[in-house]
């Protein structure tokens, strides 16, 4: 382990003075939750300690297609950090990847049904992704959560090699120590939320390919949920779903409420866990019961603080 951890702190360090050098920084716009230039792109990593274990301590050559996906949709993530990119360009190379993914798995010979809904299910979780980053530590930890879940239930399950899981929470922990913080020194940037969105979504579908059990979506489910919730609410306000916004929950409570975003990433981040130790150790039963009281306190404390009118008339 100590081998990944010199060369991610190695890899940031060098990025950190390029990226100040090329200027690669995230400017603040109406739509941002921050109001300082930072810098940008600190997600490098996340593809690079994915895609480095395959070649020192795995067979590459059985996950090619995978990774010419995670290289692909972070390629054209990192382009699109730097300058904008049309939205045909970005989304066919997304697509590109994504069917990489799902022919790695070989959905398409388990049913046609299974690789249209896994397609539109890792479309979303990517899109979903991509807004975390405006807020500070909430992408990095978040995924923290999700990935040490996972590799609880890797060693039960041995979807993955371990040491891929273990790769990418080194990763994620160096580039914490950078974005955990009241005024991050760098965001991950569109290629560290689309490409950890990405990976994430390849091990969960594994891991509900090899139990038969769709529940372990929910390791995704406190985001999944706001995701939802807000795509619901545009719908009834009758905006453009397609169209950049700012009004997930965690974006409210920052924007508006002006609660510090270490402390609304930590609440998401305490809230998945506790649901991913009922996920793991409780009946399904318990699971349903326990998420169906998730929603309505979502929505009850959504409607509370923003209101019937903000939320389902008009939201400025």
């Amino acid at each position: 382990m100590m081998f990944y951890s010199i060369i991610y702190l190695l890899t940031i360090i060098i990025y950190y003075f390029l990226a100040r050098y090329y200027k690669l920084y995230d400017k603040p716009n109406t739509r941002s939750s921050h109001r300082l230039k930072t810098l940008n792109g600190g997600g490098i990593l996340f593809p690079i300690a994915f895609i480095l274990p395959f070649f020192i301590e795995l067979e590459y050559y059985k996950y090619i297609s995978l990774i010419i996906g995670i290289t692909l949709i972070s390629i054209i993530s990192f382009v699109d950090d730097i300058k904008p990119i049309s939205n045909f360009k970005r989304v066919s190379l997304h697509s590109i990847a994504v069917i990489l993914l799902l022919s790695h798995l070989d959905i398409l010979s388990i049913n046609i049904l299974y690789f249209i809904i896994s397609f539109i299910l890792i479309t979303g979780i990517l899109n979903a992704y991509n807004f975390m980053d405006g807020i500070n530590g909430l992408n990095g930890a978040y995924s923290l959560v999700t990935l040490s879940s996972l590799l609880f239930v890797n060693k039960s399950y041995n979807v993955v090699p371990e040491i891929l899981i273990i790769s990418l929470i080194i990763s994620l922990i160096i580039f914490l120590f950078l974005n955990f913080r009241n005024n991050a020194i760098m965001f991950s940037g569109d290629i560290g939320s689309i490409s950890i969105g990405y990976i994430l979504s390849f091990i969960i579908l594994m891991l509900i390919i090899k139990d038969h059990n769709i529940k372990w979506i929910l390791l995704l489910g406190v985001y999944g949920l706001d995701s939802v919730g807000t795509i619901v609410l545009r719908i009834i306000r009758k905006e453009n779903i397609f169209k950049a916004h700012r009004t997930h929950f965690y974006q409210y409570l920052t924007n508006y409420k002006k609660i510090n975003h270490l402390l609304v990433a930590s609440i998401y981040c305490f809230v998945q866990l506790s649901f991913n130790y009922i996920l793991i150790f409780k009946t399904d039963y318990m699971i349903m019961v326990s998420y169906f009281s998730l929603i309505l306190l979502y929505a009850i404390t959504r409607i509370k603080l923003e209101g019937y009118n903000k939320l389902f008339i008009k939201y400025n």
